[in-house]
This record gives C-alpha cells, sequence and structure tokens, in this order.
C-alpha cells in the first residue's frame, strides 16, 4: 500500500513538473502569437466587412439600374407619347424609394419627360454632367454613373445614373434615362453593421468625400478622407474598391488602434489571472490524479463516450467514496438531468412552434437551397396555402417573376453575407394586396462554417408606411407654402441652428443660409450695433421663450435691421412655435409703411391745406352739379319743343288726309280714277308717316321703360333691305334708291322689327333731308366678322361740331330748320343697334350729305 502511495505521489511530482515548464512557455509564446493573430483577424473581419459593404452597394446601384432598364425597354419608352412616358417615369419615381428625378432625354440630349418627387431642391443637371453621361452611355453598354454632388436644401449626396436605349427595330440610339438617385439608403446599409466599438465604416467617392457613414453627421458636413471626423489618426484600416457606371468608390472600415489594445489587452490579463489560478489548481489536479490512474477512469471514460452517442440513460457502476465515486454520483445526476432536459426542450419546442403560429407576423425557414422547410400560420394563410403544401416550394412557386427576383438577390445576399440582415420593400402577394414589409433575415451557420438555411421574419408596415408618406407629404406641403410664402420665413431649431430661408428672405435681406447656418451668427450681421443688438436679443429671448412655454404666438416687434447690401430695414418680427424644439419666424418689411406714417406725422402743418384744397373740390364738384342742372333746364326745354314738335307732325299729315277726303267729297262726281289715284296715294304717305311717327314716339317710351325685348331670328338681310326701299319708294316716288348689297352674307340672326324700324327712319332722313337731290345710296359689305349697311344721301349735311351730339334724344342739326322731324329717331336707332351689340356711325359735311353706316356682328353673343 506504502509502494502504491509513494508511486502516486512520485508520479504526481512528475506531472506537476511537467505541465508547469509548458505553462509558463506558453504564457510567453501565447502573448505573442495572440496579439498577432488578434491584429490578422481584425484585420480579416474589417475586410470582409468592406467587401459585404461594396457588394450591397453594387446591389442597390444594380437594383436602380435593372428597374430603369426593366420599364424602359419593357414599354419602348422612347415611342410613347409624351404622356404616356411622364406616367411611366412617375410609376418609375414612386415605386422606389432611392430615386429622386428621374429624366427621359431624346438622342440629341434634349429632356423629354421628367418626374420629382419633390418641388424644392437643387437642379441636378449640372453644367458638362449631362453631356458626359449620355456621351458615355451611348460609348459603354453598361449604365453610366456621376459624379456625387451634395443637395444645397438637405445637404444630402446625390448621384445620377444613366442608362441608354436602343430602338428594338433599328437597333439604334433611342434616348437616355437618367436618375438622380438619393445614397441615403446606403448610410442604412452602415447602419445596420453589426459593429463593435470603436468600429467605423464609410464609403468614399472618387475625389475622397465620404458619401456614407455609420455617423450621418460626418456625410452632411461634406467631409474629405482624411480631415478631422472622417476617420481616425490610429487605426486598423482595411478597404476594397468598387468600380461600378464609370465611377471608382472605395469603402473603407477602420477600428480604433485604442479600442484594439484594450480588447487585447483585457483577455492578456484575463489569461494572466487565469494562469495565476490554474498554477494551485494544476498542483492540486496533478496530485488528486494518482486516484484516476485506474478501472474507474476507464468507466467514466465509457460511460462519456455513451453520452455522447446520445445515450442518456447509462449510468456509472461505481460505488467508490473518493473522488471518482463522486464525479460518478455527479455523472450520473447530470446524466439524469440531461435525460429530463431533453423532455423539457422538446416540450419547448412545441409549445415555441404554437406561439409563432400565433405571432401576426411571417416567419418562414429554407434550407440552404431556399425551399420551405417550415413556416406559421401567418405566412401560410396569407399566400392561400396549408403548412405542408408549402414544403419543398421556393419563391418562384409563389410570387411573380419580377418579385421572386427581388426576393432572391436578397436571400442569396444575406446567405453570402453570413450574418442577418434587414429589408424594407414592397410586396404584392397571390392574391393581389400589397403590402410592405420590414423583414429580418437571419442565416443559418452550421459549426463547420456551412450556411444551412435562412430564417425570414417579417412584418406588416403599411400603415406606418402610409403614416410616414403621410408625414412627408404634410413637410414637402409645409415647405412648399414656406418657400412660396410672400413673407420672408425662417424655420430653425431652439439651439439656434437654421433648417430654412424661404427665397423671399434672401431676396429682401441678402442673406442666404450659406452665410448664417445658425441665428446666433445672424444677430451681430441684422444689429452691428452692440448695444442695440443686446437690446433686441434680450427682449426676443425673453417673448420667445415665454410664447414656447404658453404655446402661442409671441408678439410683434418692430426692429431695425441691416441688409446684407448695408441697407437698413424696418421688420415686424413674430416667432410661431412648431413644436417645443422647431421654431417658425415671420419677418414682415414694413419699411414703406413706417416712413409713410413718419412723413405723415411730419406734414401734420399741412393738414391745412389739404383741407382747403378738399374745400375747393367740394365747390367744383357743386359747379359740376350747377352745370348738370342746367342741362337737366335745357333737356325739358328740349323736350317741351319736342311736345310742340309732335303736336305739329301729328296735325300736318291729318290735315292732308282732311283735306284729301274734303276734295274728294266735293268732287265725287266729277273724280275720275287718276285723280282718286293721286288723292289715295297722298293719304297713304301721310298715314305712313303718322305711323312712323307713332312707332318711333312708342319704342322711345319703351325703351325709356325697359319694355322693349329683343327676339332674334334668322333674317334674310338683303330682302329686308330691298323691301324697306321698294316701300320707301312708294312714299318718296321722287327718289331714286339705288342698291349695292351682293357683299351681304344671306342671313343674319337680329330681330326683323327692329332693324325694320332703324332702316326704316334712315332712309326717311335721306329724303327728307335731300328734299332736291332724288338718289340715295345704300351699300353692304362684310368686315371683321361684321356686316357693314350704310346709307348715303346729298343733302343738307349736318355741321362737324354738331356731329357726336346727332344721337341725343330731342337733339336736331342747325342745318334740319324749317324740315319736319322730332330729334327722336336717331337716338332710338343707336339704342336698338346697342342692343344687337352692333354699332351706328355718322360721316357728314355740310352741304354735300351724310352717311349712316350700321353694323351688325355675324356672330352676336348669347342673349
Amino acid at each position: 500500500m506504502s509502494r502504491f502511495s509513494d508511486f502516486r505521489t512520485r508520479l504526481a511530482g512528475v506531472l506537476f513538473g511537467t505541465a508547469m515548464v509548458p505553462l509558463l512557455i506558453s504564457a510567453v509564446l501565447f502573448s505573442v502569437y495572440f496579439y498577432q493573430r488578434a491584429y490578422y483577424e481584425e484585420r480579416t473581419r474589417l475586410a470582409g466587412v468592406a467587401q459585404y459593404v461594396a457588394s450591397e452597394v453594387r446591389a442597390y446601384f444594380r437594383l436602380a439600374e435593372q428597374r430603369m432598364v426593366a420599364h424602359g425597354d419593357m414599354h419602348s419608352i422612347g415611342g410613347l407619347p409624351p404622356r404616356q412616358q411622364q406616367e411611366l417615369l412617375s410609376h418609375l419615381t414612386f415605386g422606389h424609394d432611392g430615386f429622386r428625378t428621374v429624366t427621359f432625354f431624346d438622342v440629341h440630349g434634349a429632356a423629354v419627360s421628367s418626374i420629382s418627387r419633390d418641388a424644392i431642391g437643387t437642379p441636378t443637371h449640372q453644367a458638362g454632367i449631362l453631356e458626359r453621361q449620355i456621351r458615355s452611355a451611348a460609348a459603354s453598354p453598361g449604365p453610366w454613373i456621376s459624379e456625387v454632388f451634395f443637395d444645397r436644401q438637405t445637404a444630402e449626396p446625390i448621384a445620377s445614373l444613366t442608362v441608354g436605349f436602343t430602338d428594338p427595330q433599328t437597333g439604334g440610339p433611342q434616348g437616355y434615362m437618367v436618375a438622380d438617385v438619393w445614397l441615403r439608403p446606403i448610410w442604412d446599409i452602415l447602419a445596420t453593421l453589426d459593429r463593435d466599438e470603436g468600429d467605423s465604416a464609410m464609403v468614399l467617392d472618387a475625389r475622397g468625400f465620404v458619401i456614407a457613414h455609420n455617423d450621418p453627421t460626418v456625410v452632411l458636413r461634406q467631409t474629405r478622407y482624411g480631415q478631422p471626423g472622417a476617420n481616425s489618426s490610429m487605426a486598423i484600416t482595411a478597404g476594397t474598391p468598387l468600380a461600378f457606371g464609370g465611377q471608382n468608390f472605395r469603402i473603407v472600415v477602420e477600428r480604433s488602434h485604442a479600442h484594439f489594445l484594450k480588447s487585447v489587452s483585457e483577455f492578456f490579463w484575463i489569461y494572466v489571472l487565469v494562469l495565476i489560478i490554474a498554477v494551485p489548481f494544476v498542483m492540486v489536479m496533478t496530485r488528486e490524479l494518482r486516484r484516476f490512474i485506474s478501472v474507474p477512469l476507464r468507466e467514466v471514460t465509457e460511460a462519456a463516450q455513451r453520452m455522447g452517442g446520445g445515450d442518456f440513460s447509462s449510468r456509472i457502476q461505481y460505488a467508490g467514496r473518493d473522488e471518482i465515486g463522486g464525479m460518478a454520483t455527479a455523472f450520473n445526476a447530470m446524466s439524469a438531468q440531461l435525460e429530463e432536459t431533453l423532455h423539457r426542450l422538446q416540450a419547448e419546442k412545441d409549445l415555441r412552434g404554437s406561439l409563432i403560429d400565433t405571432l401576426p407576423d411571417y416567419i418562414t425557414i429554407m434550407d440552404e437551397k431556399f425551399r420551405y422547410t417550415d413556416c406559421n400560420v401567418a405566412f401560410a394563410a396569407r399566400v392561400g396555402r396549408g403548412k405542408a403544401d408549402l414544403a419543398g416550394k421556393t419563391v418562384q412557386d409563389l410570387f411573380s417573376e419580377e418579385i421572386a427576383l427581388v426576393l432572391s438577390m436578397y436571400n442569396v445576399r444575406t446567405l453570402e453575407g453570413r450574418r442577418p440582415a434587414r429589408y424594407e420593400y414592397r410586396l404584392e402577394w397571390p392574391d393581389g394586396v400589397v403590402q410592405y414589409l420590414d423583414t429580418i433575415k437571419v442565416p443559418l451557420i452550421a459549426s463547420d462554417g456551412r450556411p444551412t438555411g435562412l430564417i425570414d421574419i417579417a412584418r406588416d408596415i403599411t400603415e406606418q408606411k402610409k403614416v410616414l408618406e403621410s408625414l412627408r407629404d404634410r413637410e414637402h406641403e409645409f415647405r412648399m407654402v414656406v418657400a412660396k410664402s410672400p413673407l420672408p420665413i425662417v424655420l430653425s431649431r431652439a439651439d439656434g441652428e437654421i433648417e430654412l430661408l424661404n427665397p423671399k428672405f434672401v431676396e429682401l435681406f441678402g442673406w442666404s443660409q450659406d452665410d448664417v447656418s445658425n441665428s446666433h451668427d445672424w444677430w451681430p450681421l441684422a444689429f452691428p450695433d452692440r448695444q442695440y443688438r443686446e437690446f433686441v436679443r434680450k427682449e426676443w429671448e425673453r417673448d420667445t421663450a415665454r410664447a414656447v412655454r404658453e404655446k402661442r404666438e409671441s408678439s410683434v416687434h418692430l426692429w431695425l435691421l441691416t441688409c446684407k447690401d448695408g441697407r437698413e430695414r424696418y421688420v415686424e418680427l413674430r416667432m410661431v412655435p412648431l413644436t417645443a424644439n422647431r421654431h417658425l419666424t415671420v419677418l414682415n418689411d414694413v419699411t414703406e409703411r413706417y416712413l409713410a406714417e413718419e412723413e405723415l406725422k411730419s406734414h401734420r402743418d399741412h393738414l391745412e391745406e389739404l383741407v382747403r384744397r378738399r374745400t375747393r373740390e367740394v365747390e367744383e364738384k357743386a359747379e359740376e352739379l350747377a352745370r348738370a342742372l342746367e342741362k337737366e333746364k335745357e333737356y325739358n326745354v328740349l323736350q317741351q319743343k319736342f311736345v310742340s314738335l309732335v303736336s305739329h307732325e301729328f296735325r300736318t299729315p291729318l290735315a292732308i288726309i282732311d283735306g284729301a277726303a274734303q276734295r274728294l267729297v266735293r268732287r265725287k262726281d266729277k273724280a275720275d280714277g287718276d285723280e282718286v289715284e293721286q288723292r289715295a296715294i297722298k293719304v297713304r304717305a301721310a298715314v305712313t308717316r303718322m305711323v312712323g311717327l307713332i312707332d318711333t314716339t312708342l319704342y322711345a317710351s319703351r325703351l325709356d321703360a325697359g319694355k322693349i325685348v329683343m327676339n332674334r331670328e334668322t333674317v334674310p338681310i338683303r330682302e329686308v333691305l330691298r323691301d324697306i326701299c321698294d316701300r320707301q319708294g312708294e312714299i318718296a316716288p321722287d327718289h331714286d334708291f339705288v342698291t349695292d348689297l351682293a357683299g351681304l352674307p344671306d342671313s343674319v340672326h337680329a330681330d326683323p322689327n327692329l332693324l325694320d324700324q332703324v332702316f326704316s327712319n334712315l332712309l326717311s332722313n335721306a329724303v327728307k333731308y335731300a328734299p332736291d337731290s332724288p338718289e340715295v345710296t345704300i351699300r353692304g359689305w362684310v368686315e371683321n366678322d361684321m356686316a357693314h349697311v350704310s346709307v348715303t344721301d346729298h343733302g343738307v349735311g349736318i355741321p362737324e361740331a354738331e356731329q357726336p351730339r346727332m344721337f341725343e334724344r330731342f337733339f336736331r342739326a342747325s342745318t334740319s330748320d324749317g324740315i319736319r322731324g322730332t330729334g327722336i329717331g336717331l337716338s332710338v336707332c343707336k339704342e336698338f343697334m346697342e342692343m344687337h351689340g352692333g354699332t351706328i356711325a355718322l360721316r357728314s359735311a355740310v352741304g354735300r350729305g351724310s352717311t349712316f353706316t350700321v353694323s351688325l356682328p355675324l356672330n352676336p353673343p348669347a342673349q
């Protein structure tokens, strides 16, 4: 027994000495090896991240190119009408969140159709860029990308992507589609990377500008690589180039050297601590190893092998009370507990499956060939199939070709990246329902690093998308209103950062957002006098703070503001708190009003002069009223004269009728047929004259009462004029009526009774005022969509000074003395022509006759 004990003691000493030497040597070697290995693994990890980002960026540009090519080739966009081109571009632009503006150009570079997501922005097709884009797109079959530039409003990077199209029949160039693509989605790619502390990832363009960074503020500052804030001066860096569309990009991933050393040192000290603890542990274990160099050790090994083979019911048959006995007891307890745990895990698996089926999200599991192996109830119900029916199916079996292509691309990208990835896309289900989904894809990786499948968890965010779009629309409308406002407006934050200066502000005051990015920079410029500036600032900050606290508009402040060009303007300012952190300041330039008020105050001494001036104006008005009264009296005199003339005019034809009747009575036995005919002609002429006088008087009375109703109809104008000439010829047989009516149309749209009254009056006047000149000329023609008829006599004529009054009621020319008349005929004619939308004009000379020209519209307005 003592020999065996000595053997175990010696064996323990040998084992302890043998174990300590390698431990000490390995401590030194492991420290060096660990640092080199950690550095190499860190570089390898960063390079893998850079390659993954490069594949994501390439996929983003490639997807934009595929959408442009698909829409252009599918519809042969170059051969579509402009309106259909506009609709196609609109569908393309709003169907992809990355497009900002899409324009289609013909083969000569002229813009044919264009659609833009927002109305406010910097023009993207800068001088020379478009020409180079089209030239490059024409020279190569692939797409072409312009240099990255930054939007002036949002400071976000944008690149123009150009794709050329060929005519499917001729094979020649058909046109070019240019899309302004936001690079902001690349930020989201970097933001979703699984980064360690101190890591940073960025995308650089050919000029070295940072166009994507896991910290968006670096991009918005338009930072070049190497500038402070873009990269760390001491860092482990890995990068990979990316060439696409004629542009060279570079993806850079780095980790701060300080963070790397920190992680290495932490692990090293842990190792040292473990080594310190391991030394006494090795001593104890070496001493106790002697108890395990026997059959119990073999039994434990065999039992462990059986358990490794899956037999958790195996037990160690060793009843000793030493350490191996305790291990055997613990091993048997562990085996029993593992067996119980397996049963519990199976029950939990079944429960987890039930819970997954109750989730509203769409959950699917695929194998390495992207065939569905399992899914939850929500997904099966959404595609309208049973869970068992979906086993072995692929996305190509469930969705359209276009949607399946996108989903397959996401699956391949996730599995190749070997890390979880998040995607957001628009999906049309087999039943036609369209949803926006936020999807997390998790690759399943075996212990040997081989991908074995994919888990897909998709959540319906359609309503969120609608709310977000609504918010974007409201933000866009708000910015449009601000931009179009006739008043200067400043949109700022509580910390003084200025988000927007509308064009009216820049126009009036000259300061642009490049001059004043913060309101604290603007105060010294707008109020150069320090004392006045401090007064203004205290007053403004006190009032605006109260307005934000009470959630109301601030008071209106009137201050003297200095513009960029040195001009001083009086401006009213009012602040409207939109939120606790966002304010709207409305300015109103009241310089002219203020100066006018000041000028009004300075001219109070001239008030008496203004009163006297107004008094004189009142006196002048009184004189005008007196003159109008005199004219009214003159009108009354003319009216009395008219009554006298009418009574005389009525008596004259009655006397002719009475005389002719008495003559016929006295000579009834001796009168022959010719004498009776002559007496009858005189009676008819007198009657016609009396009827005309009565009609004219009645028409004038009805015009004054507003009782004349015009009834338009188709009137054969030439026949009407000839009938009136014939009728007037019977009354005045000594006059000759010469007509030239071939130039008139066949008919006009007018009131025949009113036309008869007008032309009968004009022919009667021509006979009456030219007793010694028997020829009366009636001529008609068409000019400027008007039918013109002129009546010309060679009688007494009208003085030039009296011609403007000839169409006044009761007025008669001085050359009409001794000639019967009432002075109302021409005024009635003028009003009748105005009712028709026409005119009547006069041209006359004393002793040479007069010409009255009537003009009727061929296309009169609706009555």
